[in-house]
């Protein structure tokens, strides 16, 4: 369940896929609700990954016009209507860090353990971090960690299968 940001009100999983596929439709009465629905998942999200408050801010409100922008591609027999939206935000906003390129992760230093991936194994969780976190794509986290690309894809695939099992888990855009 999503919580609508300053009033904690629990919004149901199909209100928001309803609300998606009318704002596909191009209403926009409905693609403004899904907005003010999720604004603060995204934000979050693209905080964690920029770690800059006024950035953050900015790329989530450009993500949001996306997921608006590209309501009409959202298909409920691919997953969720949350899962879509984190996903489409999170392409924007690491397309923009890629964009403005930081430092290889070898370069930064030790790493910065990430709230939630505590049930995975510590190459899991970083390799999660990186390319999830740190917009890095499969070939950069690869070289980052030594690995082939290949493997990196199977160790992602199987590290967020896992953050997906159970009835707890994780939420690895939110922080603790």
């Amino acid at each position: 369940m999503l919580r609508t940001p300053g009033e904690g009100v629990p919004i149901v999983v199909e209100i928001l896929e309803q609300r998606l596929i009318e704002a596909g439709r191009g209403d926009r009465e409905a693609a403004a609700a899904v907005y003010d629905d999720v604004a603060e998942v995204v934000y979050g999200l693209v905080l964690h990954m920029t770690g800059d408050p006024e950035r953050a801010e900015a790329l989530a409100r450009d993500a949001l016009l996306a997921v608006i922008r590209t309501a009409s591609l959202f298909d409920p027999a691919q997953g969720s209507a949350r899962s879509w939206i984190v996903g489409v935000a999170h392409q924007h906003a690491a397309r923009s860090r890629r964009s403005t390129r930081r430092p290889r992760a070898q370069e930064l230093g030790a790493p910065t353990p990430t709230p939630g991936l505590a049930a995975l194994s510590g190459p899991d969780a970083r390799a999660v971090e990186l390319s999830w976190f740190g917009a890095r794509t499969y070939g950069d986290v690869a070289e980052d960690t030594g690995e082939s690309p290949d493997h990196v894809l199977t160790r992602l695939r199987t590290a967020l299968l896992d953050l997906g099992s159970g009835p707890a888990a994780p939420e690895p855009w939110r922080s603790a």
